[in-house]
């Protein structure tokens, strides 16, 4: 790295990311897992899903995952055991976390990381 003309200490940036779990609807994931609805089109179209998602998570939608990741307090075994039932969904009436739509419906994990900003100063 050049250092000529720079000063000693200088303040500069880290980005690390954490994962958020998130609780997702079937059109979400379509979109997430395929980057359509896949002919599934019964109450929005593909544009009105994306739409949606970006209004909710603007530049960050790009880092979302599909699945979840193992909490801190969970042993590996309660990981295992709680992920073997999540491919199927399960039912919910509360709002998707990806799109923000307000209809009950099955709900998936998705995981979103989220960019930690930290000064380092060298």
């Amino acid at each position: 790295m050049r250092t000529e003309g720079m000063s000693k200490e200088y303040v500069a940036r880290k980005y690390d990311y954490e994962p958020h779990r998130l609780e997702i609807c079937v059109d979400c994931l379509q979109i997430l897992a395929n980057g359509d609805l896949g002919g599934a089109e019964e109450d929005r179209t593909t544009e009105e899903v994306v739409a949606d998602m970006v209004e909710v998570w603007g530049d960050l939608l790009g880092q979302i995952t599909l699945g979840r990741t193992q909490e801190e307090d969970e042993t590996e075994e309660e990981y295992e055991n709680s992920t073997q039932s999540e491919d199927e969904g399960w039912f919910s009436m509360s709002s998707c976390e990806g799109c923000g739509s307000g209809l009950g419906g099955d709900r998936f994990y998705a995981t979103a990381w989220l960019p930690i900003d930290e000064e380092i100063t060298t």
